[in-house]
């Protein structure tokens, strides 16, 4: 057995994407260093990892697959675990910059309710749903990757259901990165205007089916698809940035923030670190 199927068979208790993502970043440091991982100094591995990316935040996530295969064969991991350290806060910080210049960028809010509104207005309803779904619950481009169908079908756990009731559309999301800590999340629509539109969709089918045909779209085409019908191509965690910052503007900022943490699943303390476009960031001076 090689080295790479050792390590993904003791992943075996991980998602089928997840162990795919192990697979692609283990071929990627197994070319690179031209020999396998157990076989590699730490040294080797840092000076490779610096040719992968000069992003604090890219380069803490790659050194996790070198971390584990190296720990899985009792292999020393303390310089790797040294410089994990150090980028702890080169990551936060580069965070921080990187928040300040995209929210200069970010459109209002408003700006972005109002094309939502327009895009009703025009019939476009396929556009209407991706971007009424991102800008009133700041969830997620899996979240919005939803089966439409009726009462019928709501015992389909393995996909996000949108069950279209006559008043009603109920949410339910099984199927998202978080589920495990934040479990199903369950969502009830009342807006007329989303109603209307969702029910152009024809049931016991899929809001994103492949071109030209009547089959799911893979994971890996979800974003491309749904920033292609967003405002100005912006990304779902652009939305989820807007959405932040214009709670922090509000008198109720605690309340929204719970409730942006709750349909999204990410805790309130992710969400100040990652996405409060507000915060500052004191860079140390020895860094």
């Amino acid at each position: 057995m090689t080295e790479q199927e050792e390590f993904l068979k003791s992943k075996s208790e991980v998602s089928l994407q997840t162990q795919k993502n192990y697979r692609l970043q283990y071929i990627k440091w197994r070319q690179a260093l031209n020999k396998d991982l157990q076989n590699s100094t730490q040294e080797e591995i840092l000076s490779i990892v610096k040719g992968f990316t000069s992003n604090p935040s890219s380069e803490w996530t790659y050194l996790n697959l070198p971390i584990m295969v190296l720990k899985q064969f009792n292999k020393p991991i303390n310089l790797l675990e040294e410089r994990r350290t150090e980028l702890k806060q080169e990551r936060v910080c580069h965070t921080e910059t990187y928040k300040k210049e995209k929210a200069k960028q970010l459109p209002s809010k408003k700006i972005i309710t109002d094309y939502t509104k327009k895009l009703f207005e025009d019939k476009l309803y396929f556009k209407f749903i991706i971007n009424y779904l991102l800008i009133t619950y700041g969830v997620r481009n899996k979240d919005i990757d939803i089966f439409i169908t009726d009462a019928t079908n709501k015992n389909l756990t393995d996909r996000n259901l949108m069950i279209v009731r006559k008043t009603e559309a109920e949410w339910i999301i099984n199927d998202y990165k978080t589920k495990g800590k934040h479990g199903i999340k369950k969502i009830v629509i009342k807006s007329k205007p989303f109603l209307e539109a969702i029910r152009t969709i024809p049931l016991n089918a899929w809001l994103f089916t492949a071109t030209g045909t009547s089959n799911h779209i893979m994971n890996t085409s979800l974003s491309r698809i749904v920033s292609r019908n967003t405002y100005n191509e912006l990304t779902e965690a652009d939305y989820f940035k807007i959405l932040i910052r214009d709670a922090n503007k509000s008198s109720n900022t605690m309340k929204l923030m719970q409730l942006y943490s709750d349909t999204r699943g990410t805790d309130i303390e992710t969400i100040l670190a990652f996405y409060d476009t507000s915060e500052d960031c004191e860079i140390p001076d020895d860094i």
